[in-house]
């Protein structure tokens, strides 16, 4: 191999070794559950039959076979770099197939990162916003860790 080639080569790698470390990876916003509304609740009415009330709210996350007579609607919502997770949880209480009322909050409460921890093979530098050492920071870091022994 020519030393031209073989120096094109050498600078080849060294530009996708520093390239490495400046590439984001996207995190997808996660949405879990019903996206209900104060408005759509607000359309519920007492007396609706679950037919009705299915139209406005959808279908349930949870309907438990132990308590036929209650739908569990629950919401929550993660923006893909953030800590912080938006959750809520309305309850609709049937009668004889009838809504009766309505329980639980509309209104989406922040979970703080503080209750959602990631395991800690995931954990980042929140800090800085950073999302910690790249590829190849971490793989030279555990090079010089761990020598190996002859």
């Amino acid at each position: 191999m020519p030393k031209h080639s073989l120096q094109i080569a050498i600078l080849f790698l060294v530009a996708a070794a520093a390239m490495s470390g400046c590439i984001r990876t996207y995190k997808l916003d996660i949405q879990q559950g019903n996206d209900i509304t104060q408005e759509l609740v607000e359309q519920v009415q007492p007396g609706m039959t679950r037919r009705e009330v299915q139209y406005i709210l959808g279908t349930p996350l949870v309907a438990d076979p132990f308590h036929s007579d209650r739908w569990d609607y629950f919401y929550a919502f993660k923006a893909g770099r953030s800590k912080n997770r938006e959750q809520g949880l309305v309850t609709v209480v049937f009668e004889d197939d009838k809504m009766l009322r309505v329980e639980g909050e509309v209104e989406l409460q922040t979970v703080s990162a503080a209750k959602i921890q990631p395991p800690p093979a995931l954990e980042t530098d929140s800090a800085s916003g950073d999302d910690g050492p790249g590829l190849f920071r971490r793989t030279w870091s555990r090079i010089r860790r761990n020598p190996d022994k002859e």
